[in-house]
């Protein structure tokens, strides 16, 4: 029996250690692109020679909290919208140590508003009195709302909500009058759920981000996010387009990711772009 017991005990201590080894990888919530592309990531990583899979996804609310995942040691490698980042390299002195893995595409600023409601333009999203809801703590827009506050007061000016986001939870309070806006930071599609569920509502509709406000160059001379016109809508003879704020989609690994697996992964990521967001 003793004996028994010690290898039960040898077992657990081997999963455990197995578990511990695993690359886990923090994407964002479901159905999300992040989460996606988690997923295609762990399917080129592959599996081990007993076809376990050599890493996982793990759900979160999204880039900042997928930095602070890769802070901790809780993830190894997570994806991250370049302002969050930044904001993050300002707020916590850790994530310096954190590795770039690569660049994937454009993450963009997706603003819903109520038709006829109290934002009619841009400018309207830095005056008080205002209800913008910016989505839950560790989201993209929440990071870029308050990314945009560090070198622009007048972003302080509306009061936040954290509702959704972009969710239907959100989209029920705008179309109520709860809040003015809604704000979600998105990779491009037109099959998204947010762009599925604005189009389907005569009551709302996406706003234009065109104030040069928006993409002010930064104390340190760098411009973090663009000016883009991304398609929201797929037409016969032309689609229909959205322009707004964008910025680079990164991958990053933690300070416990070893330099032989940051270099891997580097290449996985450099010559499997396509497969990893999803492109046809």
């Amino acid at each position: 029996m003793k004996k028994i017991i010690l290898s039960l005990v040898a077992v657990a201590v081997l999963v455990l250690s197995t578990l511990n080894a695993e690359t886990v990888i923090s994407s964002g919530p479901n159905e999300k692109t992040f989460t996606k592309m988690a997923d295609n990531l762990v399917g080129l990583i592959g599996r081990d020679k007993n076809g376990i899979p050599k890493s996982s996804n793990l759900n979160s609310n999204g880039s900042d909290e997928n930095l602070d995942n890769l802070i901790s040691g809780k993830a190894q490698i997570g994806f991250a919208f370049a302002d969050s980042y930044k904001l993050k390299l300002v707020q916590d002195p850790r994530a310096a140590k954190l590795k770039v893995l690569g660049v994937l595409n454009k993450g963009c600023l997706y603003t819903v508003v109520k038709n006829g409601g109290r934002i009619a333009d841009d400018g309207d999203l830095e005056k008080s009195g205002v209800k913008v809801d910016i989505g839950p703590d560790g989201a993209g827009a929440n990071t870029t709302w308050k990314y945009l506050g560090t070198f622009d007061k007048d972003f302080k000016k509306p009061e936040v909500f954290n509702i959704g986001g972009g969710d239907p939870a959100s989209l029920n309070a705008l179309d109520y009058g709860t809040i003015d806006a809604t704000l979600s930071m998105q990779v491009p599609s037109t099959t998204n759920t947010l762009v599925k569920d604005v189009l389907a509502n005569k009551n709302l509709k996406f706003l234009p981000i065109i104030d040069s406000d928006f993409t002010d160059k930064l104390p340190d001379g760098k411009q973090i996010y663009t000016k883009e016109k991304i398609t929201i809508k797929e037409g016969k003879w032309s689609n229909t387009t959205l322009e707004t704020i964008c910025t680079d989609v990164l991958v990053l690994g933690g300070e416990n990711l070893s330099m032989d697996d940051y270099k891997l992964v580097s290449a996985l990521i450099y010559r499997n772009k396509d497969s990893i967001i999803g492109a046809k």
